[in-house]
Protein backbone atom coordinates (compact mmCIF):
# COMPACT_ATOMS: atom_id res chain seq x y z
CA UNK A 1 0.00 0.00 0.00
CA UNK A 2 3.21 2.42 0.12
CA UNK A 3 3.94 1.81 -3.87
CA UNK A 4 3.90 5.51 -4.78
CA UNK A 5 5.73 6.39 -1.47
CA UNK A 6 8.58 3.33 -2.15
CA UNK A 7 12.37 4.34 -1.59
CA UNK A 8 11.33 7.94 0.07
CA UNK A 9 11.91 8.71 3.50
CA UNK A 10 7.87 8.25 4.37
CA UNK A 11 7.43 4.92 2.34
CA UNK A 12 10.38 3.27 4.41
CA UNK A 13 9.24 4.52 7.71
CA UNK A 14 5.37 3.13 7.18
CA UNK A 15 6.82 0.01 5.31
CA UNK A 16 8.90 -0.84 8.89
CA UNK A 17 6.21 -0.19 11.16
CA UNK A 18 3.71 -2.54 8.65
CA UNK A 19 6.42 -5.25 8.73
CA UNK A 20 6.53 -4.52 12.55
CA UNK A 21 2.86 -5.45 13.18
CA UNK A 22 3.33 -8.55 10.85
CA UNK A 23 6.22 -9.83 12.54
CA UNK A 24 4.56 -9.91 15.85
CA UNK A 25 1.06 -10.84 14.63
CA UNK A 26 3.30 -13.91 13.05
CA UNK A 27 4.93 -15.15 16.21
CA UNK A 28 1.40 -14.33 18.05
CA UNK A 29 -0.93 -16.60 15.24
CA UNK A 30 1.33 -18.28 13.20
CA UNK A 31 3.55 -19.66 16.07
CA UNK A 32 1.89 -19.55 19.26
CA UNK A 33 -1.34 -19.73 18.81
CA UNK A 34 -0.43 -23.22 15.93
CA UNK A 35 1.80 -24.99 18.63
CA UNK A 36 -0.98 -24.25 21.65
CA UNK A 37 -3.93 -25.13 19.84
CA UNK A 38 -2.94 -27.68 16.63
CA UNK A 39 -5.64 -29.03 14.48
CA UNK A 40 -5.61 -32.36 15.65
CA UNK A 41 -5.35 -34.48 12.90
CA UNK A 42 -1.73 -33.34 12.11
CA UNK A 43 -0.51 -32.17 15.87
CA UNK A 44 2.49 -34.85 15.39
CA UNK A 45 3.13 -33.08 11.96
CA UNK A 46 2.82 -29.83 13.08
CA UNK A 47 5.18 -30.29 16.58
CA UNK A 48 8.11 -32.06 14.33
CA UNK A 49 7.95 -29.25 11.96
CA UNK A 50 8.54 -26.61 15.27
CA UNK A 51 10.92 -29.05 16.91
CA UNK A 52 13.13 -29.11 13.78
CA UNK A 53 12.74 -25.51 12.71
CA UNK A 54 12.99 -24.20 16.44
CA UNK A 55 16.52 -22.83 16.46
CA UNK A 56 16.05 -21.14 12.83
CA UNK A 57 12.81 -19.63 14.07
CA UNK A 58 14.24 -18.01 17.64
CA UNK A 59 17.68 -16.45 15.85
CA UNK A 60 15.09 -15.03 12.83
CA UNK A 61 13.05 -13.65 15.42
CA UNK A 62 15.32 -11.89 17.59
CA UNK A 63 16.90 -10.11 14.13
CA UNK A 64 13.61 -8.61 14.03
CA UNK A 65 13.40 -7.67 17.24
CA UNK A 66 16.78 -6.31 17.15
CA UNK A 67 14.99 -4.17 13.77
CA UNK A 68 12.13 -3.03 15.64
CA UNK A 69 11.97 0.95 16.05
CA UNK A 70 8.48 1.34 17.85
CA UNK A 71 8.55 1.19 21.73
CA UNK A 72 5.11 -0.42 21.71
CA UNK A 73 5.79 -2.94 19.25
CA UNK A 74 8.58 -4.01 20.66
CA UNK A 75 7.24 -4.97 24.19
CA UNK A 76 4.72 -6.98 22.58
CA UNK A 77 7.36 -8.41 20.73
CA UNK A 78 9.23 -9.23 23.67
CA UNK A 79 6.19 -10.89 25.52
CA UNK A 80 5.09 -12.69 22.82
CA UNK A 81 8.62 -13.98 21.57
CA UNK A 82 8.98 -14.70 25.21
CA UNK A 83 5.93 -17.30 24.93
CA UNK A 84 6.98 -18.78 21.61
CA UNK A 85 10.96 -19.63 23.11
CA UNK A 86 8.71 -21.37 26.20
CA UNK A 87 6.39 -23.11 24.06
CA UNK A 88 9.31 -24.19 21.50
CA UNK A 89 11.21 -25.24 24.12
CA UNK A 90 8.57 -27.57 25.82
CA UNK A 91 7.75 -29.53 22.63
Amino acid sequence: GYEKQRGKPLGDKENQKYNEKIQLQTIKWGINDIISNPIKSIEEFIKEHFRLKREEIKKVTLEWYNNINSNAIKKLFELEREKMIILLDDL
